[in-house]
């Protein structure tokens, strides 16, 4: 199990382009989170996070019914968020990398520059955009990701990462703080499980970020499709990917004809379905 996560560490670290000893593994993305809430506490005890972006739900309830609470806003002009950074000060920012369900982002560049001026650190999650696709290491203090997802690829496997960036200005203190806190290593057998099932994820995600694109294209000319959101008509998310890249591979779509279409539609698909 300690060889297994070593090796994951060491992937990490190649994708991510910083030292492995700057990632910790974790028996779930929420759980990764966590850590890093744990962490920015001690920083800046006390104070509430301020959530950018409509969010995956899990990553608004974690701050605001375990940590200190989270406000949400939604708005992405910048003045505004300056604004509300002055007004709000909360101990970190948080933001998806792109928004899960809503596939858009921030302007991390400058939401990182309006944090950093006001001391605050910002936490990003790059489950669905990937660190394969995507680098936020120069803006985000801290990156937690679900290795669940696209990084085990088979649905089988619960684990997540937590990257503490390079260059973030507290660097020193987040390592401090997060080696020596309790949270729960991942397991040798998830570990073991995960070092086999991500061998393989520089190239299937290759695969994956073009089915997505592909399955997005048709999708756009259907005729019982009012719209999709997908990463390709984000900005933000584009300013954001490495050369090459591609987008990830998750999409969302809204029908023409509502909910009892969507319903219709939804009990029809001959897919594993989540929450």
């Amino acid at each position: 199990g300690e060889n297994a996560r070593l090796t994951i560490r060491n992937r990490l670290a190649e994708i991510y382009c910083c030292p492995p000893e700057d990632i910790s593994l974790h028996p779930s993305g929420m759980s990764a989170l966590a850590c890093a809430l744990e962490a920015i506490n001690e920083l800046r005890p006390n104070k509430p996070t301020l959530q950018l972006g409509f969010p995956y739900v899990d990553v608004l309830k974690l701050p605001q019914e375990i940590f200190q609470g989270s406000h949400l806003l939604l708005e992405h002009d910048l003045d505004h968020i300056a604004t509300e950074l002055d007004h709000k000060q909360p101990s970190a920012v948080i933001v998806e990398l792109p928004s899960n369900p809503m596939l858009q982002c921030i302007d991390l560049p400058q939401v990182s520059k309006l944090a950093h001026e006001r001391g605050i650190p910002l936490i990003a999650d790059d489950t669905i955009g990937s660190a394969v696709n995507i680098n936020a290491l120069p803006f985000a203090d801290l990156i937690f990701s679900s290795l669940t997802k696209s990084f085990a690829g088979r649905g089988d496997i619960l684990a997540g990462a937590l990257v503490i960036s390079p260059e973030s200005h507290w660097k020193k203190e987040l390592l401090q703080i997060c080696s020596t806190n309790n949270s729960t290593p991942l397991a040798d057998a998830d570990s073991i499980a995960l070092e086999e099932a991500s061998k393989d994820i520089k190239t299937r995600l290759i695969s994956l970020n073009k089915a997505c694109l592909s399955l997005k294209q048709r999708l756009d000319t259907h005729p019982q499709v009012a719209r999709v959101l997908h990463p390709e008509s984000c900005v933000n998310f584009q300013t954001l990917m490495r050369p090459g890249a591609g987008h990830g591979c998750l999409l969302s779509f809204e029908l023409i004809g509502g909910l009892a279409k969507a319903k219709r539609v939804y009990n029809a698909l001959e897919v594993c379905k989540g929450p």
